[in-house]
């Protein structure tokens, strides 16, 4: 994994995984993922194992920068609604979507979980 400063943030860590770039921005009790490439089967559990470690170090606010997101299959779609969900279970947690790329918004209109997350 790599380290570097970003301004006004904690941290930023950037870790490639396949098909799969997970970059974190930390900042208070908000982080930014950016998510680039292909979230499916094989990559969603890296996703996953990066956000309960950000859980537990207290971060609740959660913003997905999924511009960059090429690929996005029923795995990466349950590995989100997981996220919402542990969020929301100590009622202050929030998650949010940010400028998702089209097969991102294809797949949440498909299943029709557009209006489950906040996006921007």
């Amino acid at each position: 994994m790599r380290h570097a400063s970003t301004v006004g943030a904690v941290s930023d860590d950037s870790a490639e995984l396949g098909n799969l770039v997970l970059t974190t921005t930390r900042e208070g009790t908000s982080v930014l993922v950016a998510i680039a490439g292909e979230l499916d089967a094989h990559s969603a559990p890296s996703l996953e194992e990066l956000a309960a470690g950000l859980r537990s170090d207290g971060y609740v606010h959660f913003t997905l920068d999924m511009s960059q997101t090429t690929f996005i299959d029923s795995s990466g779609l349950r590995s989100l609604i997981e996220l919402q969900n542990r969020l929301k279970e100590n009622g202050d947690g929030a998650l949010v979507l940010q400028a998702p790329a089209d097969p991102v918004t294809r797949l949440l209109r498909i299943t029709g979980l557009g209006e489950h997350f906040a996006v921007k």
